[in-house]
């Protein structure tokens, strides 16, 4: 298979990943992903805070997949923005992974330390500690190992990521509009209506996940 022929079918593959999970997203083989994407939500609330000099008291993740992250201080409009673009930036970074690692990958490695250092520190409840453990886990060991399929992994984990944060948009938006989310809470604190704060965070993931599909088809 010469060059031109692995650029198209890693594009092929990238769309089907894509495809695949805006079609049957509510299925339970997403299920690990969407809490590791929340998880990356909330833990990007949660560092926006800490930067901007709040206080963290803890993250957790309910039954419903809802994310709480109790904070203290900090500044509201850089914590409120974080979310989405942070599980972007996350999900960017995974799929990012892919294309530079030759052999140890120390992007995946760098993640799953992050991970379990503010998995231990920040989040409370089974489900948020279960899922933050088990993926540092994962992340720290498929970044030590020198197999191939690892570079799918992270492809496929990082677009799922990009895909199910532009899904969570519009589910805010329209199916569960009458509940607290980012968008709205940004619209209390700018006044400018959550629906052109969603359709940013939308565009913003469209906009990631063109980005990486793009940057993987002129890869070597």
């Amino acid at each position: 298979m010469n060059l031109e022929q692995k650029k198209i079918t890693r594009l092929i593959f990238n769309s089907l990943i894509v495809l695949f999970t805006i079609t049957f997203w509510d299925i339970k083989l997403f299920f690990p992903i969407k809490v590791i994407s929340i998880l990356f939500h909330e833990l990007s609330h949660g560092f926006a805070a800490i930067l901007s000099g709040g206080v963290v008291s803890s993250i957790a993740i309910e039954e419903s997949l809802d994310g709480v992250t109790q904070i203290s201080g900090g500044h509201d409009l850089f914590i409120a923005f974080s979310g989405y673009s942070g599980s972007i930036l996350f999900g960017m970074i995974i799929f990012y992974s892919a294309l530079k690692s030759k052999k140890k990958n120390f992007v995946l490695i760098v993640v799953g330390v992050l991970l379990f250092i503010s998995t231990v520190n920040l989040i409370e409840g089974f489900i948020g500690v279960f899922t933050g453990i088990s993926y540092s886990i994962i992340f720290i060991i498929l970044g030590i190992l020198e197999y191939g399929f690892i570079k799918y992994f992270a492809r496929f984990l990082g677009l799922v990521i990009l895909t199910y944060s532009a899904a969570d948009i519009i589910i805010d938006l329209i199916i569960s509009n009458n509940q607290v989310n980012d968008a709205i809470i940004l619209s209390v604190i700018t006044d400018v209506s959550p629906i052109v704060w969603g359709l940013l965070f939308f565009v913003l993931s469209v906009g990631a996940i063109t980005t990486m599909l793009r940057l993987d088809f002129k890869s070597d």
